[in-house]
């Protein structure tokens, strides 16, 4: 997959609610940075960066979206905000996707 594309997900439990996450590829992996309050990376926050095969398990791709985001862009967007915690209404996945595709607009 290519860096920037958003995958846009259902949740086996909970068909109804959708989660999103967005593709980075490094060294030929292919790995999906996301906000979840199921996980905690080593600051603390719930930004994670895992393989696709981890961020796939419960789910099902519904959409795929293509973005012009890059490595450095999401990359530089995950940096400063690793240690934000998930917040269903004021830091979600969405609005984590859509900040780390869309920098501009999120300032």
């Amino acid at each position: 997959m290519k860096t920037g594309t958003v995958l846009i997900c259902s949740i086996d439990d909970m068909p109804f609610i959708k989660h999103q996450g967005i593709v980075i590829n490094r060294g030929g992996k292919d790995l999906v940075a996301h906000c979840t309050p199921e996980a905690f990376n080593r600051y603390g926050g719930n930004i994670v960066i895992e393989p696709y095969e981890r961020f796939i398990r419960g789910r099902k791709v519904i959409a795929i979206e293509r973005t012009g985001a890059t490595y450095a862009t999401i990359m530089d967007y995950v940096s400063k905000n690793v240690s934000r915690k998930f917040d269903s209404l004021a830091f979600n996945c969405f609005q984590f996707v859509h900040s780390t595709s869309h920098p501009a607009a999120s300032r």
